[in-house]
């Protein structure tokens, strides 16, 4: 299982998901957008997240996970 999906889940089920914090490579900007962990309602089967506004993410674009300010995933690229 991917590392970024499982981390994906583990916010889910948090008591503590807004203090999860996902940044999302915006491929239009070329800038780091800032995802809340209460923003993610799901992550499908293909691997997007789905967000409450009922956008779509890859989880591919994740370049870094923090949790209450500390980083706990980061990816280059």
């Amino acid at each position: 299982m991917n590392n970024i999906y499982s981390i994906v889940k583990k916010a889910l089920l948090s008591k503590e998901k807004k203090k999860y914090v996902f940044y999302a490579l915006d491929r239009k900007k070329s800038t780091l957008r800032e995802i809340r962990g209460n923003e993610i309602t799901d992550v499908n089967e293909f691997g997007f997240l789905i967000l409450l506004d009922g956008s779509q993410i890859p989880i591919h674009r994740i370049r870094k996970i923090t949790f209450k300010g500390e980083v706990i995933l980061e990816r280059k690229g």
